[in-house]
C-alpha cells in the first residue's frame, strides 16, 4: 500500500497568544486542530506546518503526523496534528518572550544531500535552508568549524546537484546547523538557486488563517481533542 504523501501547510496567527491557545500537550507530544474542508489532509501522512505570528512576525515550523480526521461534511472539518517537538508549546507556556523572530527565516524543506567531510563522504538530509545556511540531519561525527562540501542527490531541474562548501557553525547530537561559504561563487550561486526553489515549494501550500471569532472570551472553535493515547 503506497504510503500518504507529504503536506505542506501554512497557518496564520494573529498573535503569541492566539498560537499558544492551539498547541496543546499531551502524553509528551504536541496536538494542533488544523481546519481542512477541502480534505487537503490525509490520516497518516506526514505534515511540515509552518506557523506565522503576525503580530511579532515570528515563524516556527512543525514536522508531524496528521493524526485523525475530524467533522468531515462540514464546514468546520479539519484534522488534528502530532508532533514530536514540545519545545515551542512548552516555551509559550513558560514565557512567550521566550520566542524570538529569526534574522534570516528559515524554510522547512526534506533533501536527500551527500556530505563530504575529510574525504569521506556520507549521506544525510538538507532539513531546512536560509539564505546564509542550512540545518542537516542524520550527521553525526561532523565537528563544530569543520569545512564541508554538500551535494544534493537526485536533484531535479530546478535545484542544484551542488549545494556548495560550508562551515560547520553547530553540531549537536545527530544534526548540525551550516553556513554556506558565500565568497565562493559557485557556492553562493548554488546555495541562491536552492532557497529559490524552496520558497517556491513553500509559496504554493496552502496558507489557513486563524478564524476572526475564535479566542475571544476564552473560547477556542476547534473540536474536542481526540481520546488517543498517544505511544512513545
Amino acid at each position: 500500500m503506497e504510503a500518504p504523501a507529504k503536506s505542506l501547510l501554512r497557518m496564520r496567527f494573529g498573535d503569541l497568544a492566539q498560537l499558544h491557545n492551539h498547541l496543546h500537550l499531551v502524553d509528551g507530544r504536541t496536538l494542533l486542530f488544523c481546519r481542512d474542508p477541502g480534505r487537503i489532509l490525509v490520516a497518516g501522512a506526514s505534515v511540515t506546518v509552518t506557523l506565522f505570528v503576525t503580530r511579532s512576525g515570528q515563524t516556527i515550523t512543525l514536522r508531524g503526523t496528521v493524526l485523525t480526521r475530524v467533522g468531515d461534511g462540514q464546514q468546520s472539518a479539519g484534522a488534528w496534528l502530532v508532533f514530536r517537538d514540545t519545545k515551542v508549546a512548552r516555551r509559550l507556556e513558560a514565557d512567550a518572550g521566550a520566542l524570538t523572530a529569526r534574522r534570516q527565516p528559515r524554510f522547512a524543506c526534506d533533501f536527500l544531500a551527500e556530505v563530504n567531510y575529510l574525504k569521506a563522504p556520507f549521506l544525510c538530509r538538507i532539513e531546512d535552508v536560509s539564505a546564509d545556511g542550512a540545518r542537516l540531519g542524520g550527521t553525526a561525527g561532523l565537528h563544530l568549524a569543520a569545512e564541508i562540501e554538500v551535494r544534493i542527490h537526485g536533484a531535479k531541474p530546478d535545484l542544484p546537484g551542488r549545494a556548495g562548501r560550508a562551515i560547520v557553525v553547530r553540531a549537536t547530537g545527530g544534526d548540525a546547523g551550516v553556513r554556506f561559504l558565500r565568497s565562493d561563487v559557485e557556492t553562493r550561486l548554488a546555495c541562491t538557486v536552492l532557497l529559490d526553489a524552496v520558497q517556491k515549494q513553500w509559496a504554493a501550500a496552502p496558507e489557513l488563517m486563524h478564524p476572526p471569532l475564535c479566542c475571544r472570551g476564552g473560547q477556542l472553535l476547534e473540536p474536542p481533542m481526540p481520546h488517543i493515547r498517544l505511544r512513545a
